[in-house]
């Protein structure tokens, strides 16, 4: 995936931080079906390297959602709820990083009270641990991670615990596949509980991009979907898949 500590082809992921100075950013669009609900979403995300354990992290995603079971049907857009945080990475070791990840929530100006809401309208800050380690696949080097985390929102609104596990091997020089599983458990929501699992192909267009498409389902509910990805590395940056 990525180029890094004298390694060829080294695989980073989620715990790792980016070089000083250097820059990944990624472009995805992904659709959501679940019975009567439809979701579109782009999503800009960056990362950047103010020191080679520090790294600014930036997210603004923008969503088309729909709902058919009302008559007329419901429809809304605009932006979601936006991020800017850090990642700390606190461990020396070339292939096994921890980090400490800190990042506000802040809606970005819809409205939470319409009638098809695009989020809580709440502000919230996610707190979480990722763990990652790269290890060798013949000559080329796979990844694992791990992650924890919770997530409060200020005011009357449900807390959320945040489980994230990844794994990406790669098949030829060109391209990697990888697995994941993401989890919501809402505090005082159950509704808000959701599961899915991920699949992935990262192939490799050039040396600074990659093309992402994968599919995803929820598997304690109805949901599915897929998107495309584009990434870019700038600077000897590393992808980190966000």
């Amino acid at each position: 995936m990525a180029t890094g500590l004298g390694h060829s082809d080294l695989s980073w992921a989620g715990g790792f931080t980016q070089p000083e100075g250097a820059a990944f950013v990624s472009t995805t669009f992904r659709t959501l079906e679940s019975r009567t609900f439809e979701k579109l979403e782009i999503e800009a995300y960056a990362e950047y390297g103010i020191k080679d354990n520090l790294t600014l992290i930036f997210k603004v995603p923008y969503q088309w959602i729909r709902d058919d079971q009302f008559n007329p049907q419901l429809t809304n857009s605009g932006f979601f709820d936006g991020e800017v945080g850090i990642r700390w990475r606190f461990t020396q070791d070339p292939l096994l990083a921890a980090s400490l990840q800190v990042t506000p929530i802040i809606p970005l100006g819809y409205d939470p009270n319409a009638p098809l809401p695009l989020s809580r309208g709440g502000v919230g800050l996610d707190v979480r641990v990722p763990i990652s380690r790269s290890f060798p696949v013949g000559n080329r080097w796979g990844y694992w991670t791990v992650e924890v985390g919770y997530r409060p929102y200020f005011g009357n609104r449900s807390d959320e615990f945040r489980t994230f596990a990844e794994v990406a091997i790669p098949v030829t020089d060109r391209l990697d596949m990888a697995a994941q599983i993401d989890s919501i458990i809402g505090t005082q929501n159950p509704e808000a509980n959701f599961t899915k699992v991920v699949g992935q192909f990262r192939i490799k267009a050039s040396d600074l991009i990659r093309v992402v498409p994968g599919a995803y389902k929820q598997i304690d509910g109805s949901g599915y979907g897929f998107e495309m990805s584009l990434w870019f590395t700038f600077g000897g940056a590393v992808a980190t898949g966000k």
